[in-house]
């Protein structure tokens, strides 16, 4: 910028929250900032002092960053805190609130925790959103899951057969994959927890070590996959030769394509084992709800219950930790949707007449019709 003037660059602070770091394809949870613009001022300080200019970026990068890592004292108030934020947002209305808007959201609610989490009104809550999650894990229901299932029974049998018959149609596909990557699975295991134990005994300040846990899996498998491709390609083409009357180019030729086709089919036995989890909790579900009827109702009257106490909840504390919460608030009721929209269109229509009207006022008619004669109308 300090080369190029007219360049303006826009920095977007992003937070990284992962819930099991150490295990191959975990959960992670992304959040990001609004974008900022780099200060001229700061430019022009950097041609004089690069070093107090760089620090005084850092320090307000560092500030944007800290606004969007979220942190919570420990991992079940984390996932209290995002449930807590499932249940006020109501599923038929996540689709029509954008990633700013939920981002926001997520900001609002950490903040409002870390401030009003001694409450004795947030503790009790937070208590049944915990024991709201413990009974879905019990289930193996997902709260996503709650008012997607009809208890119609002839519907039920048949979406269950339909999941067992994806489940099953996918587990043929993928188990031969998965069978031949277990010796990598376990070896890649049995290093990295041997170089953990290590790391362990080497430090006094790590608790678990699951940093060197996920790093040396990566590691290891970066050596180990090689070899795998090249061992199973090279039993390909003794096989062929002890077992076959293929000859020589026709064997290097199908060990060739083996071995460019086989990296391929391993990528889409790891993404297809998703539909055969998929399946398998759509399964689960839909068989418990065909024996118990009762208890998916229960939990859904308890979700109804709960997501009212953190609207009332947020409403009683909103106001006192976010300035101006009533004017900014991203989620409102149908009634005040309604009526906010029926005030806009009316206020839309006071506005097109008012300026109407004053745009008549200002018209002096005299002499727009003199100049109409002088155009001979």
């Amino acid at each position: 910028m300090s080369k190029y003037k007219d360049t303006k660059i826009k920095v977007i602070a992003c937070g990284l929250k992962y819930f099991n770091p150490s295990r191959f394809r975990s959960k992670m949870i992304l959040e990001f900032s609004t974008p900022f613009e780099v200060d001229s001022k700061l430019v022009e300080e950097y041609q004089k002092d690069k070093r107090s200019a760089c620090g005084k970026f850092l320090s307000h990068t560092e500030k944007k960053l800290r606004s969007v890592t979220f942190t919570a004292p420990n991992y079940r108030e984390l996932k209290n805190i995002y449930l807590a934020r499932r249940l006020y947002i109501p599923s038929s209305e996540i689709g029509n609130y954008s990633q700013e808007e939920i981002n926001e959201l997520y900001k609002r609610f950490f903040k409002g925790y870390q401030e009003m989490r001694k409450r004795p009104e947030v503790e009790n809550l937070m208590e049944e959103v915990y024991e709201y999650g413990r009974d879905l894990k019990s289930l193996g229901v997902k709260d996503s899951k709650i008012y997607e299932i009809e208890f119609n029974t002839l519907d039920l049998l048949k979406k269950s057969v339909i999941s067992l018959f994806k489940m099953m149609m996918s587990l043929i596909f993928v188990f031969p994959g998965l069978v031949t990557l277990l010796p990598m699975y376990v070896i890649n295991r049995i290093l990295a927890e041997k170089e953990r134990r290590k790391a362990l005994k080497k430090s006094s300040v790590k608790v678990f070590g699951a940093d060197v846990l996920g790093s040396t899996r990566i590691l290891y498998s970066f050596i180990l996959y090689p070899l795998t491709c090249t061992f199973f390609t090279t039993s390909l083409f003794i096989l062929q030769r002890m077992y076959s009357s293929l000859s020589l180019y026709d064997c290097c030729a199908n060990c060739f394509w083996f071995l460019v086709f086989y990296p391929i089919y391993n990528y889409i036995c790891v993404r297809s084992l998703d539909g055969v989890t998929d399946n398998w909790n759509n399964l689960f579900v839909r068989v418990y709800c065909l024996f118990s009827k009762d208890t998916m109702d229960v939990i859904r009257e308890k979700r109804e219950h709960i997501s009212k106490k953190v609207h009332e909840v947020i409403d009683t504390f909103g106001p006192m930790v976010i300035e101006n919460f009533n004017q900014t608030k991203l989620l409102k009721d149908s009634k005040q949707k309604s009526k906010g929209k029926k005030d806009k269109e009316k206020d839309s229509e006071v506005t097109s007449d008012s300026s109407f009207y004053q745009l008549m006022e200002q018209v002096d008619f005299d002499d727009a019709f003199n100049s109409l004669e002088e155009l001979g109308l």
